[in-house]
């Protein structure tokens, strides 16, 4: 086994050629533009990585328990898939999913994909699913400062677009951020949306977040009650205008995203919020949720091979994505799945999985 992590560790280092030393770029942030070398040596590496991981854990596929196939998605938006291949996590173009950048310049291919789906996809499930996983794996990766506005079209009405303004920027720790989205159209929810895991050493925030995934009560939850105060004064004067808010997240921020609906639940519109890729709860939250049952309406969207789904309790109304063909754990993790084809959506069954083995925190 030694033998084999030291091999699969000099495959992944190949990727950087005769340079090792630009896999400190891998934690440094990614340029817009230029730099081209940098890029497709950090795409060579996380390729490798992901090949590196399927192979040390024995093509094993971290399978979840669920029922009949709900959904089926053979095709997805053109644009959708574009977007992947130019700005996906293994991007060698321009990386924007799950991956900080600090340009503002970034957030146009975003919102240039959001106007695009806007106007070709119709059924609204399938927007709300679309929308929610880009806000949560790009949008909430971007440089936003409080005041800046955005033109997002609306969740399930096709061509309604408004503009929404970063009213606040929530402080997790060391700046990892929760950004509140607020719109003056009255019918609108406001939007909150938690930041995941960054890997940037040259970032504060990415250190707290690293820090945020170790908590041994479970990933983001000592983070999470830091700004307990500020949340309710937010969702508070939010009511006060007859709003409630959506709520999104990924990976971390998609455990954060569940914290919030678990303990804020009367001022979330669970309609359009959404957890994409979270680890579990720790057993009295698990058991919280189970008696007062209002999480029951929170989406949760696990991918079939991520192993991060794996810790803890899952919780909410929570769908397996699965393709054809295995992704490996990287992948799994990363993917944006509105841009696969022949996608499925199983309904989760949650007594059987959570009493499945599982991974656990120390303090239960």
């Amino acid at each position: 086994m030694i033998k084999k992590i030291i091999l699969s560790f000099f495959i992944c280092f190949q990727a950087f050629g005769e340079e090792p030393s630009e896999a400190i770029s891998l934690f440094m942030p990614v340029p817009a533009t230029g730099s081209g070398m940098a890029l497709e040596s950090r795409g060579n590496f996380f390729d490798h990585l992901n090949k590196f991981l399927n192979w040390i854990m024995g093509f094993t596929r971290f399978e979840y328990q669920s029922f009949e196939i709900t959904k089926m998605v053979k095709e997805p938006p053109k644009s959708l898939v574009e977007f992947e291949e130019s700005h996906g996590f293994f991007s060698k173009i321009q990386p924007l999913i799950g991956q900080y950048t600090p340009l503002k310049e970034d957030i146009e291919p975003i919102l240039k994909v959001l106007e695009q789906i806007d106007k070709q996809v119709i059924d609204p499930s399938l927007r709300l699913f679309y929308f929610q996983e880009i806000l949560a794996k790009a949008l909430a990766y971007r440089f936003l400062e409080e005041g800046d506005e955005l033109k997002l079209p609306d969740f399930l009405n096709a061509e309604n677009p408004s503009i929404y303004k970063v009213e606040k920027i929530f402080n997790l720790g060391m700046g990892m951020p929760a950004f509140a989205l607020t719109c003056k159209n009255k019918d609108k929810s406001s939007i909150l949306i938690y930041r995941g895991t960054t890997i940037d050493l040259t970032h504060s925030s990415s250190i707290a977040s690293i820090v945020a995934d170790l908590d041994l009560y479970g990933p983001g939850y000592s983070s999470f009650f830091k700004i307990e105060d500020q949340l309710k004064a937010f969702f508070i004067k939010e009511e006060l205008n007859q709003k409630k808010c959506v709520v999104l997240g990924y990976s971390l921020g998609g455990i954060l995203s569940v914290y919030t609906g678990l303990f804020f639940s009367n001022y979330i519109d669970f309609e359009k919020s959404a957890a994409f890729n979270p680890p579990g709860v720790q057993k009295k939250l698990y058991q919280l949720a189970q008696k007062e049952k209002f999480l029951d309406a929170f989406k949760v969207y696990v991918n079939q091979d991520d192993p991060i789904s794996k810790w803890g309790f899952l919780v909410g109304d929570v769908s397996i994505l699965s393709l054809n063909a295995s992704m490996g754990p990287l992948m799994a993790h990363t993917q944006l799945m509105g841009s696969q084809g022949d996608l499925t959506y199983r309904l989760c069954n949650l007594n059987e999985e959570n009493q499945r083995h599982r991974y656990f925190f120390l303090p239960e």
